[in-house]
């Protein structure tokens, strides 16, 4: 099909969400550009803190939830990015 449901010619949910998340491509790249610079201070900050303690465990959970969602935000600008070259 070609983005329609049932040939009516309205654009599909998946179209219109698609739209909606990537007109806000500009915020979502600086929301990247804040999260690498909160990884960076993480990972400094592993140099600083002593290993064992509860500061050490509460690192390792930033760094998990950090990892994930640069991981997603990276993922929506690449789908973003693919979506305009198919238009």
């Amino acid at each position: 099909m070609d983005g329609t449901e049932d040939g009516v010619g309205e654009p599909s949910f998946r179209d219109r969400f698609g739209a909606l998340v990537c007109s806000f491509r500009i915020q979502i790249f600086y929301l990247l550009v804040i999260q690498v610079v909160l990884l960076m201070l993480a990972l400094f900050s592993f140099a600083l803190v002593d290993p064992g303690t509860s500061s050490h465990v509460i690192l390792y959970v930033d760094l998990a939830v950090l990892l994930t969602t640069t991981a997603l935000v990276v993922g929506v600008l690449y789908v973003c990015r693919q979506r305009t070259r198919w238009q």
